[in-house]
């Protein structure tokens, strides 16, 4: 059997493997800060840089469409294991896993950084208008909610493209050092 880039198995588990590393930082460092300054959201902001440089690492690693989707998958299931209420992870896990990996098909393979830039950046604002959306139907809106709503889906599509950049510099030391093809 040649070795032509990773295997389907190996692709999964590397899917798989990022999804619980970005329910571990979503978790553990977005909603440490959310809980300490008790304004919902605030979190995001804080776990979508280093959420975004790991899955779009994996996903320039695995090269496949469906990569980020199936670590979205992983991460809200992980995510709703670990106490996050359902099924808010799970949707916008997703939901934002596909964006990215339709992002990432959408442009040319041979613009990495362009490709990795604004696939990030896709994947940290879909994930939150997909829970602004979902909590807009769930709950009623609060006054003076969307100037804040706003500026966090802001912050993070800046992130989300910073981190793909940080990514695309990282994914291109791996290739030099020989660690990744």
């Amino acid at each position: 059997m040649s070795e032509q880039g990773l295997s389907g198995t190996r692709r999964l588990m590397l899917a798989m493997a990022g999804g619980v590393a970005a329910a571990a930082i979503g978790q553990f460092l977005g909603r440490s800060v959310r809980l300490g300054l008790a304004v919902p959201m605030t979190g995001s902001i804080v776990a979508a840089a280093p959420r975004a440089v790991l899955l779009s690492v994996i996903a320039a690693r695995a090269d496949r469409f469906g990569t980020l989707t199936l670590a979205g998958l992983a991460e809200g299931a992980v995510a709703i294991s670990l106490g996050a209420p359902f099924p808010l992870p799970l949707l916008t896990a997703t939901l934002s896993g596909l964006v990215g990996d339709i992002t990432l098909a959408a442009l040319p393979r041979r613009y990495e950084w362009l490709r990795l830039s604004c696939s990030a950046a896709a994947l940290c604002c879909a994930r939150v208008l997909a829970a602004l959306a979902f909590l807009a139907l769930v709950r009623a809106p609060m006054q003076g909610a969307m100037i804040v709503a706003w500026s966090i889906v802001a912050a993070n599509l800046v992130l989300g493209a910073v981190a793909g950049i940080v990514a695309a510099a990282i994914v291109k030391e791996l290739r030099h050092a020989g660690v990744m093809e």
